[in-house]
């Protein structure tokens, strides 16, 4: 299991599977210990929500860094407007957060 950021995408490969998640449709990404069926190797893990599709419907999937707050310093590095507050990261809105 991998996972690449890039200034647009973060990208989660598992195997033969691969999910390419836009930053700029991630709303949050918190701790959990959700035990359903995800691209990650341990239940210590990020839940990444975001928006997908034309519908706009919230997407969820679950993974598990080795070094979570090396993730989220990237992620925030990519997409500056996901800020960490606190354990999680959220999207800075027009009127803060």
């Amino acid at each position: 299991t991998t996972y690449t950021i890039t200034e647009q995408t973060l990208t989660v490969r598992s195997g033969l599977l691969k999910w390419v998640v836009p930053l700029i449709e991630i709303s949050e990404i918190s701790p959990t210990t959700l035990p359903v069926s995800a691209p990650a190797w341990s239940l210590d893990r990020l839940a990444v929500r975001y928006r997908k599709g034309k519908a706009q419907s919230e997407g969820l999937i679950c993974i598990s860094p080795r070094d979570k707050e090396a993730f989220m310093a990237d992620i925030s590095w990519a997409d500056p407007n996901l800020q960490v507050v606190g354990d999680r990261m959220l999207r800075r809105t027009i009127d803060g957060l």
